[in-house]
């Protein structure tokens, strides 16, 4: 939520800790984590899709 908020929405820093009632500083901490795992997912998505359509070698 606080990534999307300030991301996506385009909020500041400030903004998003006094929506979400935080520390500028747990927010950012917050945002870079949520990033971090966005990315890694969207890694794992791609890497499957590689090989989504090959055909095993052996059953």
């Amino acid at each position: 939520a606080v990534r999307a908020y300030h991301d996506d929405e385009g909020h500041t820093w400030p903004q998003t800790a006094e929506h979400f009632n935080m520390s500028q500083g747990a927010v950012r901490q917050r945002c870079y984590r949520a990033r971090k795992e966005r990315a890694a997912e969207a890694e794992e998505k791609a890497r499957n899709e590689v090989h989504k359509n090959e055909v095993p070698l052996f059953d």
